[in-house]
């Protein structure tokens, strides 16, 4: 898992600096978010994505097809070159840890809740205002309604 996660980090903050001198930061992160919807909606694309029987070629190609008009030519190009350095299997990873270094250049924290209960809409932007106002930072609550921790 370690490893993992250096290879994710390194090439997500190539990504983000990378970005940052291009000025296209914001769009990347958009192109980040439809990739990892889609590979996490698909576990076809995952398959053939990890399968070591499928030549990086043929990969590539099934990439392009699904984005080539959806994502900006510089995050396509990006995950080319990551199937082309066969790390193809750390494409996953390494867009979430890009969608998460790019909340931190923006100054937004990332806060998971575990409670006993739904919250509604309402106690969810509460709790983020109250949250806000006291560390003074911007934060996006993620809460994780857990059954098992009430049980009456």
């Amino acid at each position: 898992m370690k490893i993992n996660f250096k290879i994710s980090h390194r090439y997500a903050v190539s990504l983000l600096e990378s970005m940052i001198e291009k000025k296209k930061t914001e769009k990347v992160f958009k192109d980040m978010q439809l990739f990892v919807t889609t590979l996490q909606s698909s576990n076809e694309l995952q398959v053939a994505l990890q399968s070591p029987v499928i030549k990086p070629e043929i990969k590539e190609k099934i990439i392009v097809d699904l984005f080539k008009n959806k994502i900006d030519n510089d995050s396509l190009e990006f995950i080319k070159f990551v199937i082309e350095k066969r790390r193809e299997d750390f494409l996953l990873p390494i867009a979430l840890r890009f969608l998460e270094l790019y909340d931190e250049h923006i100054g937004i924290a990332n806060v998971e809740i575990k409670t006993a209960f739904e919250f509604t809409k309402e106690q969810k932007e509460s709790l983020q205002k109250k949250i806000e106002q006291i560390l003074k930072a911007a934060f996006l609550i993620s809460p994780i309604f857990h059954q098992v921790l009430f049980q009456p």
